[in-house]
């Protein structure tokens, strides 16, 4: 089993913590987006097909739809195999769940993440919230703290 699965509640997450872990996964699932991605030919057959500015346009909505899909599918990804995102590994945090969660439950907490990323991107703290944010309201798997408590 992976470190990234080991883990035990210890207490609250902090709002600050659960944030930049979701931001830190959206910037993971970008450059993942980007990696795979045939830029330069997608970007080609859009100018081809729609001219040079709405071309342009298309080809970066684009890119930012797939930035989400990728997103969606790190995370539900992440949260069915190890219970929690790298992201959250680094900084302490975990899902709280009995088990790990079901494939339902990771999708919903997944779709949360893609709905809260751009307003904790613009620093709308409460849609992030660890017990009260969207992908915990979505998905009932709020997030809680793993780090070990003062003094062990």
């Amino acid at each position: 089993m992976s470190a990234l699965a080991r883990f035990e509640i210890t207490g609250d997450a902090t709002p600050g913590r659960t944030r930049t872990a979701g931001l830190l996964d959206g910037l993971a699932a970008t450059l993942i987006a980007m990696i795979v991605t045939p830029q330069p030919v997608l970007r080609q057959v859009f100018v081809q097909a729609a001219g040079p500015v709405a071309g342009i346009v298309l080809f970066v909505s684009v890119l930012l739809l797939l930035s989400l899909a990728v997103l969606g599918v790190y995370l539900a990804f992440a949260a069915v195999t190890w219970g929690r995102s790298p992201a959250m590994y680094l900084l302490d945090l975990g899902l709280e769940a009995q088990t790990k969660p079901t494939m339902g439950e990771a999708v919903r907490w997944s779709l949360g993440w893609m709905l809260a990323f751009v307003p904790a991107l613009l620093g709308v703290a409460s849609t992030c919230h660890p017990t009260t944010g969207l992908p915990a309201r979505l998905s009932g798997l709020p997030t809680r703290s793993t780090a070990p408590a003062a003094g062990e």
